[in-house]
C-alpha cells in the first residue's frame, strides 16, 4: 500500500512516530499497529515534507494550555545511508547535538 493513498480521519491516526528503513532500494515505514508503507520520497527534504502534510503523525497535546507534539522520523543505518546521512557522528558532532553545516 503507498502512503499518500492510506488515509482515514483521526488526526494524529499512526501515532507519535515512525521507523523508516531501507531494503535493497525499497523504503517503508512502519507505523504503529504493525502497518508497513512504501515510502516514496526520494530525498530527506521530500520526507519531512510527506511526513508533515500527510502521515498524521504527532502526539496530542498534554493540557489545554500545550502544544501538539511533533511527529519523530527513526532512520534505520540503511535508511540514512539512502538518504545521505551520515551513520556515524564524530566526537564533536554527538557532543553539539547536531551535524555540522554543510
Amino acid at each position: 500500500m503507498v502512503w499518500s493513498r492510506y488515509k482515514r480521519g483521526a488526526r494524529f491516526e499512526h501515532g507519535p512516530l515512525t521507523v523508516v528503513d531501507c531494503e535493497d532500494g525499497q523504503v517503508s515505514a512502519y507505523w504503529v499497529g504493525s502497518l508497513v508503507l512504501d515510502v516514496p520520497a526520494k530525498s530527506l527534504p521530500a520526507l519531512v515534507d510527506r511526513t508533515l502534510a500527510e502521515a498524521k503523525l504527532g502526539q496530542a497535546r498534554l493540557h489545554r494550555h500545550g502544544k501538539d507534539g511533533d511527529p519523530v522520523l527513526v532512520l534505520t543505518q540503511a535508511a540514512l545511508e539512502h538518504y545521505g546521512l551520515p551513520t556515524e557522528l564524530s566526537e564533536e558532532e554527538r557532543r553539539a547535538g547536531r551535524l555540522k553545516d554543510a
